[in-house]
Order: structure tokens, then C-alpha cells, then sequence
């Protein structure tokens, strides 16, 4: 599945350094496995002029998000 950004929220993301993309995406915690996970299948939209992702845990599929600031 391709993940899905809004234009202004790919704009900020694609700002960042892919040192700092992948660090993100490997640090989004979820509530099922009670830790820091992946999250896979994500989508970004910006709220209150920051990135938001929401998509799955890579571990248990439960719903995740992460705010980039």
C-alpha cells in the first residue's frame, strides 16, 4: 500500500532528512504492544501546522499515530 500525504503535509515531511523520516516511522508507540513500533500504512495531513501520521502498528496492526515536531 502506498502511504498518502496531503500536499502541504508532503511538502513539510519531504523537508525533513530521511535520517530523520526513517526515525520517526520506527518510533510511534502503540497501546497494544506498550512500546515504540513501526508504523506501516500511514497517511499524513497537518494539524495545527504539524505533521500528523496515522497508520498501523507493524507489530500488531493496531491503529497508531505519531505527531512530527
Amino acid at each position: 500500500m502506498e502511504n498518502k500525504f496531503t500536499k502541504e503535509a508532503k511538502e513539510i515531511w519531504e523537508s525533513f532528512s530521511k535520517d530523520f523520516q526513517l526515525a520517526v516511522l520506527k518510533s510511534v508507540f502503540c497501546v497494544s504492544c506498550l512500546k515504540a513500533v513501526e508504523i506501516v500504512e500511514y497517511k499524513g495531513v497537518v494539524e495545527n501546522g504539524l505533521v500528523v501520521l496515522d497508520g498501523k502498528c507493524k507489530t500488531c496492526g493496531h491503529d497508531v499515530s505519531r505527531v512530527v515536531d
